[in-house]
């Protein structure tokens, strides 16, 4: 949702805006207006069907589409902001630094309008080389993690969160459960399994873990729902539209968060947001302005996020403590201070 805020705040702002992205199994108009901005797809379906392979020739067929369709839709536009530079998941990992059909940012070298990548993901090893041949093709790179700007030397931009749709909302709450929400897709990367350990440890049977976020990796998911039926724990998987999630979030007694995600996640940005407490992994949660043990709980192993979760399980006033100020941290990166900082950005790549 991050192209969506920063879209909204821009035009918000007087700038106008649109969309383009690839059509998806979910979204596949050519046009549609969603939540106020214009949304242009074209190109080849996303597939998303069981054979991996078939996606291959798609992706290599869809920079052909992005380039003639970004050939009519820049001419009314003074710069394009591209937040999806690589094509390199659909490929192989030891192919990913090798393929030399990069994706957007190669189509907009072709289009010759001035560009911004940002770079919303820290790249393995095996796609550093196709993340650092994009750089070339753009007349600017940021990244929303901090490490990785600092890694390739580019403009470090945090994503934001809108503090007036996030925020604290009385609502009345069953109090038999203590609720954990864990926001976040369905993968091995995410160590939901990691939660389900540790809660069982605690021995805790009035938690309940709501796991929201949709299933990317079924294997896994089977595997996580084999271990939470095996150790009787209470748990339940939903997924929510972009804004319903504040009423999800403020379900929550605590939020935790245990993926490798090195940066800011938008779902501890959001939680936070909401006034609601989160325990993160230490290595992983970089960001400017966040103290462990005031605003947030940081942990380096599952002995320290067994201990955190006990501490936040039995001490309500320092739930209602962190919270309070992680509120306030999640202030200073609302959106409309975010965009700020890219405009100064776009006045920089137009007046180059």
């Amino acid at each position: 949702m991050s192209v969506y805020n920063i879209a909204r705040t821009l035009q918000k702002r007087g700038h106008s805006v649109a969309v383009y992205t690839w059509k998806s199994e979910r979204a596949d108009k050519g046009f549609e207006t969603v939540y106020g901005i214009n949304v242009y797809r074209y190109g080849i379906r996303n597939i998303n069907g069981k054979i991996r392979m078939l996606k291959i020739p798609c992706r290599l067929f869809q920079q052909y589409f992005d380039y003639l369709a970004l050939q009519k839709l820049v001419q009314e536009y003074d710069l394009l902001h591209v937040h999806a530079p690589t094509y390199g998941g659909y490929f192989p990992k030891y192919t990913r630094s090798l393929i030399s059909i990069y994706g957007w940012a190669n189509a907009l070298k072709k289009v010759k309008k001035p560009s911004i990548l940002t770079f919303h993901k820290t790249p393995s090893k095996d796609e550093i080389g196709a993340f650092l041949k994009e750089l070339r093709n753009a007349d600017m790179a940021t990244s929303v993690s901090k490490p990785l700007a600092k890694a390739l030397n580019i403009e470090y931009i945090p994503d934001g969160v809108d503090t007036d749709v996030f925020k604290p909302i009385s609502h009345q709450k069953d109090d038999k459960f203590f609720n954990i929400i864990y926001p976040a897709r369905i993968e091995k990367g995410k160590k939901q399994d990691l939660l389900v350990k540790v809660i069982a440890q605690l021995n805790r049977r009035n938690v309940k873990i709501i796991f929201v976020g949709p299933v990317s990796d079924k294997f896994y998911y089977t595997e996580l729902m084999k271990k939470i039926r095996k150790l009787n724990i209470q748990a339940i998987f939903m997924e929510a539209e972009y804004l319903h999630m504040p009423k999800v979030y403020n379900m929550a007694d605590l939020v935790v968060f245990t993926a490798e995600y090195i940066g800011l996640p938008l779902g501890v940005l959001e939680a936070m947001a909401c006034g609601k407490p989160v325990i993160a992994l230490k290595h992983a949660l970089i960001a400017d302005g966040i103290k462990n043990n005031e605003n947030v709980l940081l942990v380096s192993n599952e002995k320290e996020l067994k201990i955190a979760m006990q501490i936040l399980l039995e001490d309500e006033e320092k739930r209602k403590k962190i919270g309070q100020k992680a509120r306030e941290f999640a202030l200073s990166y609302d959106w409309k201070h975010i965009v700020k900082r890219y405009e100064e950005k776009y006045v920089r790549v137009l007046e180059k």
